[in-house]
């Protein structure tokens, strides 16, 4: 069912390079089925990202990409990996 499909396919990242590239306790990442839709005509992948830092709060990434980027998400994942961070 939908539960078992969801825990293969959660990815939680390990808490060192959590805190070391985004500064955060705990960040999880899945893929979401967009089934045969697509979001705005032309997106048809999407990998939701959670960011949780203790006393802070959460918020959650939602990434969406065409085909062509999806096969080049790893760069896109690497520029997050730049960009976000929660503040000391």
């Amino acid at each position: 069912g939908l539960g078992m499909y969801f825990l293969q396919n959660l990815s939680g990242i390990c808490t060192s390079y959590a805190k070391d590239v985004f500064n955060a306790d705990t960040v999880i990442t899945y893929p979401l089925s967009l089934g045969s839709k697509c979001f705005r005509k032309k997106y048809y992948y999407c990998d939701v990202w959670l960011f949780q830092k203790n006393n802070i709060g959460h918020f959650y990434l939602y990434c969406f990409y065409t085909d062509k980027g999806y096969e080049n998400k790893w760069k896109y994942e690497q520029e997050l990996e730049k960009t976000l961070r929660f503040k000391k």
